[in-house]
């Protein structure tokens, strides 16, 4: 990947490519389920910003940090386990940068 396009690292040339779009994902059923999703989103061609919520734990932060290091990551409030919550949490945080 060339870096002008998948998830945005935020970072060295790619970060002066503002997101075309943000993807929001809540991530509930652990680390093999949401690494395909992440893949999948990296091999795009618009650049993204990817915000997941997790309620699962360092098993899925750990991964998710060290493979894809520009997803922003948001720990879920494990008292409040629905994906319908995490997307409210990742949307309180807002846009990573003004348009």
């Amino acid at each position: 990947m060339d870096g002008q396009a998948g998830i945005s690292s935020g970072a060295g040339p790619a970060a002066r490519v503002p997101p075309q779009l943000s993807v929001i994902v809540p991530s509930v059923n652990g680390w093999g389920d949401l690494e395909g999703c992440l893949a999948a989103l990296d091999v795009q061609d618009e650049a993204l910003e990817v915000l997941v919520v997790d309620r699962v734990g360092p098993e899925v932060r750990e991964p998710v940090r060290s493979r894809f290091p520009g997803v922003r990551l948001l720990e879920a409030d494990p008292g409040r386990r629905s994906p319908s919550c995490a997307r409210w949490r990742s949307l309180r945080h807002g846009p990573t940068s003004s348009a």
